[in-house]
Parts: C-alpha cells; structure tokens; sequence
C-alpha cells in the first residue's frame, strides 16, 4: 500500500476528510503560518490500492449515484467495488474517473474552504491538478 496526501496545485489547498458516507468531496485551505500546521494536523492521508481508490477511515471518494456527468458531486461513500470509486493519476497531475473518464474538479473553480469536488471534462486547468506529496 502507498500513503499519500492530495492537494490542489498550486498546494494551497487539500481535500477534507469526509465525516459519514454522503459528505461531499471538499477543498480547505490553511492561512498564513498556519497553512504548514493545517497540513499536518487535517491533510488527509490516502491510501491508494492496486484500483486506485482513494480512501481513508473506510469511506472512498466516489461519483455520486455512479454519474458520469459534468457536474456529478464526488461524495465520501463506503468503499466498495464499484468503477465510480476508481481514479487514476494523469502525469498532468489530473486525476480521471475510470467510470466516467472525467476530472476530479474543484466546483466553478472556487477558491475558498468548503469548495465542492465534481466531475468535468478534464481540461488540465488549475482547479482540476493535483499534488501528490
């Protein structure tokens, strides 16, 4: 198993951890000195299996009602087997939906706490990278 964390590029900003099945997929951002502290204490720690889920605390980031559309909120479920729960790295630093083949994307690219994850046409724009640390 590897460990990782995830966080938008440029790494401002990473994904919240999920608090029960059906929270959707969020991006938060540390402030100031507190940014690097942030990082440690709530940066959230990934295991990626050989389907490349991504997961922590039994919850899998998961394309909500298995969509496939642009727009489809990527939400916290229960991991199970399912290709809605599969990602792949892109060595653009996108992450792919093997079901959808689409982008794991930061909403309208929004900036702020609480930003919502989707789906979307990959595109490699900035609220669609990711880095790997």
């Amino acid at each position: 198993m590897k460990v990782l964390s995830l966080a938008l590029s440029p790494a401002s900003r990473s994904i919240r951890p999920p608090t029960s099945s059906g929270t959707p997929g969020r991006a938060r951002q540390g402030r100031g000195s507190d940014r690097r502290e942030w990082r440690f204490r709530y940066s959230l720690v990934f295991s990626v299996t050989g389907t490349n889920r991504i997961s922590t605390g039994g919850k899998c980031l998961d394309a909500e009602s298995n969509g496939t559309a642009n727009g489809t909120r990527v939400i916290w479920w229960a991991c199970g087997s399912g290709t809605n729960q599969q990602w792949t790295f892109q060595p653009d630093g996108t992450i792919k939906g093997v079901q959808s083949g689409k982008c794991l994307d930061v909403r309208q690219a929004a900036t702020g706490n609480n930003s919502v994850l989707i789906l979307w046409t990959c595109s490699a724009a900035n609220n669609q990278k990711w880095t790997r640390f």
